[in-house]
């Protein structure tokens, strides 16, 4: 199993005023999109594939710390789809391996 996780940034994180204008329209106010202190939060989501499919997208709120991690995505989702793939297509990364085995 391949898994990984992603951030996105719902706003840009370089707190300038983008401008759309025409010629001629100089920082109208319609043409300015200003940007949300602390660039508007982001969103994290997680997920895993394997030869035989794929697990449920994880959508992650706020910081992700290792009690988190093992708690929202190891224990329900990651550890669960590893028992349905047969034992020869397994291969998992070391820290997955630290908690499987000692579950497991």
């Amino acid at each position: 199993m391949f898994s990984d996780d992603s951030r996105f940034c719902l706003r840009q994180l370089d707190r300038r005023v983008k401008v759309w204008r025409r010629r001629g329209e100089c920082y109208a106010d319609c043409c300015t999109d200003r940007i949300t202190s602390f660039g508007g939060g982001s969103v994290m989501v997680w997920g895993g594939i394997s030869l035989t499919g794929k697990t449920r997208l994880v959508i992650i709120g706020d910081n992700l710390n290792a009690e988190r991690y093992r708690e929202e995505i190891l224990q329900p989702v990651a550890i669960p789809y590893l028992h349905k793939i047969p034992r020869y297509k397994v291969h998992i990364s070391n820290v997955l391996s630290r908690v499987y085995h000692k579950r497991y």
